[in-house]
């Protein structure tokens, strides 16, 4: 056992629990990049620590000991006597690092396997010692299952991989040398950039995955602009709750990957050591700088994001594939979602190719699960590749995707509408049948309208039998009459601005004052009743006539300040409009007024860049 065997020579060889003894010279020491410690490794390591139930430990309780809970204090809280298992516990007797300390224990090799335990460095591994999540056992877990996902051609197999492990690599004691006065940890620290140079690749483990705890940490940030200056490959160690997490950010919110890592502020990061901080500062301001370096990390782990979502769909489309007699139905669906989320993203990316390759991945994976060929999650596949269309300016495309949309919505609608009324007939039919086999006649009540009579009968006696056929009927996941009305409408609204962009103003006026009468008779959100209304104005405007137009666009902004505030991003384009308009019927100072206020919004509520 690694941990016992070391504590025990230890207390042997150490008669102090706070200080080691003082560590030989760097020319008698292992040279720090043969000090990579294999997969096999850091496996028995975490296996003991589950043994000892200690799987809940960070890094920083692994070094300093259990009862450690603050990077800031934990140096000084050290003490062998609280935590005799701890790595500066177990190395006080040398005074290096626990790599060496193995070494000179004979631990080199895997008693069941024979492979080596250490070996020179390949791989860089970069993480924060704290933190949520950030066990050591999620370290090994996520690091372990990167390297089945993300290895290249350039990289080594995982059998031959050695990894730099900082509070296993580096000594962690800082006694001073007698003879030159060195620290070993600090000898050590100061070999890094030499480390990260031998590498082939810079594996990042940060969690939580939306806003990575080791993005706030100095060094962090340091290996990863040294990692993109020395043009290594960079990959994101994920676990499996993480590949869980990033799933159902991509079918649940797309558009997250727009502001993923945004708010990185390199000037704000810490350090444990203020002198590392210090020093790490200023090669940032001798080299890329604060912005730029924001930048770089930022642009590195959307790059990241980006590959790694590619590779979540493709592993479930090959599930899928190699599985097409058992796989579920929902899965199936599940994979599509999957896919339409990845395309969202794309095209809020501007990468219009690769959003239309996965859009028709999920309709494809869609069609082949639902039987009814106008469900909702068809119609939405088909508009989306429909908008990637109109972003390339191919309009063409974009009539026919738009028109295809609309026509499933049509059908979905007239669908819709026959169930309810098949459901209602069959609902009056019981009722009537209910009140011919009662053999008491009915109590004598006021004279009431047979719509009332209805709506009786329908709440009462054939309400589950009503909610029962309209839902076996129903041909999307809980689309009521309501929603397919909108999803008409709303194919109606991009055709009609796709003839405004074609510059068709007649047919656009009759799409857009089609969509409105949709709207208004089912009762649509004012919010999207407000976007028609801005094709309805961007058409008089073309035309010239700005009174009208003035009128239709504040119309739409009142609605949106109604419906979503007088901040919202919307409601400052359609305060935008107004002011446009405003200035060609030379109202210069509501036009400045408008624009002012247009500006104050997306100041306020825009991300800065």
């Amino acid at each position: 056992m690694i941990f016992s065997s070391l504590s025990r020579a230890s207390s042997e060889g150490c008669s102090h629990d706070q200080m080691a003894n003082e560590a030989p010279e760097e020319s008698e020491r292992l040279p720090l990049l043969n000090r990579g410690v294999s997969p096999g490794f850091l496996v028995a390591v975490l296996q003991e620590l589950v043994g000892m139930k200690r799987e809940e430990s960070n890094s920083g309780q692994l070094v300093h000991g259990n009862h450690t809970t603050d990077s800031k204090t934990d140096w000084q809280l050290f003490d062998r006597q609280k935590d005799p298992f701890s790595i500066k516990a177990c190395t006080l007797h040398t005074g290096t690092s626990f790599v060496e300390t193995c070494i000179k224990a004979g631990l080199t090799h895997d008693p069941v396997t024979g492979e080596a335990y250490f070996g020179p460095i390949n791989t860089f591994v970069s993480y924060t010692w704290r933190g949520q999540g950030t066990t050591f056992a999620a370290l090994v877990e996520s690091v372990l299952s990167s390297f089945g996902d993300q290895s290249t051609s350039e990289e080594p197999e995982s059998a031959k991989r050695f990894m730099f492990v900082d509070i296993m690599a580096c000594a962690q004691n800082r006694r001073p040398r007698s003879g030159s006065g060195t620290c070993p940890n600090a000898t050590d620290v100061g070999q890094f950039l030499k480390v990260l140079n031998s590498c082939t690749s810079t594996v990042f483990f940060g969690k939580p995955l939306t806003k990575p705890l080791a993005l706030q940490r100095v060094w962090c940030l340091y290996e990863i602009m040294a990692t993109a200056q020395l043009n290594k490959n960079f990959v994101f160690a994920l676990g499996a709750e993480d590949r869980v997490e990033l799933e159902n950010m991509l079918i649940e919110q797309p558009r997250f990957m727009l502001t993923l890592f945004s708010d990185i502020d390199a000037e704000k990061a810490e350090a444990t050591n203020p002198e590392d901080k210090e020093m790490i500062f200023e090669m940032i301001r001798d080299s890329v700088g604060f912005k730029a370096l924001n930048k770089l990390v930022m642009d590195k782990m959307r790059e990241w994001v980006r590959a790694t979502s590619i590779q979540l769909v493709k592993d479930a489309e090959d599930e899928i594939n190699a599985n097409q007699e058992s796989v579920g139905r929902e899965r199936v669906l599940g994979v599509g979602a999957l896919c339409f989320g990845l395309a969202s993203a794309f095209r809020d990316l501007g990468e219009h190719g690769e959003a239309k390759v996965y859009f028709s991945k999920s309709l494809k994976l869609r069609r082949s699960a639902i039987s009814s060929p106008h469900d909702p999650e068809i119609i939405e596949c088909i508009t989306g590749i429909g908008v990637v269309a109109s972003d390339d300016h191919d309009y063409e495309a974009t009539q026919s995707a738009y028109s295809e949309a609309l026509s499933l919505a049509e059908a979905l609608v007239q669908d819709i509408e026959r169930a309810q009324a098949e459901a209602q007939s069959k609902a009056d039919a019981e009722a009537a049948e209910q009140r011919g086999a009662s053999t008491s006649p009915p109590p004598k009540e006021p004279r009431r309208s047979w719509r009332w009579m209805r709506l009786r009968s329908r709440s009462t006696v054939a309400s589950h039998s009503f909610k029962k056929e309209l839902e076996a009927a129903s041909l999307g996941p809980k689309c009521s009459l309501a929603e397919a009305k909108e999803i008409q409408a709303s194919c109606v609204l991009m055709l009609g601005q796709t003839s405004l962009n074609i510059g068709d103003l007649d047919t656009a006026q009759e799409r857009f004052s089609h969509c409105l009468g949709l709207q208004e008779a089912h009762g649509a959100l004012q919010s999207t009743i407000a976007r028609t209304l801005v094709g309805l104005g961007q058409i008089a405007q073309r035309q010239g006539d700005f009174t009208t137009a003035r009128e239709i666009f504040a119309r739409s902004l009142a609605m949106r300040e109604e419906s979503l505030g007088r901040t919202h991003p919307d409601t400052a384009r359609g305060r935008n409009n107004l002011a446009e308009v405003l200035l060609s019927l030379g109202d210069h100072q509501g036009a400045v007024e408008s624009f002012q206020i247009c500006l104050d919004i997306q100041e306020a509520t825009l991300p800065a860049t």
